[in-house]
């Protein structure tokens, strides 16, 4: 198998792009994960939210009574 300098150069640069995406990634984790955890709670309580919307609450008075339950 020959290597070429453009196959070298690709190699290269994948190992490269691939160190940097990583490093970010553990740079960021402890963001990525508080986003994560933030994005489930707001899924699991959107149909508490929309149960007091149907019962003539707005949205935003459905989401302070949520958080007021919470706390």
């Amino acid at each position: 198998m020959e290597y070429t300098i453009s196959r070298i150069f690709k190699a290269i640069t994948f190992i490269l792009v691939f160190a940097a995406i990583g490093w970010i990634l553990y740079t960021l984790s402890s963001i990525i994960t508080i986003i994560i955890i933030s994005v489930l709670i707001a899924y699991i309580l959107d149909p508490v939210a929309s149960y007091f919307e149907s019962r003539n609450f707005t949205r935003t008075q459905s989401t302070v009574f949520i958080f007021i339950i919470l706390r």
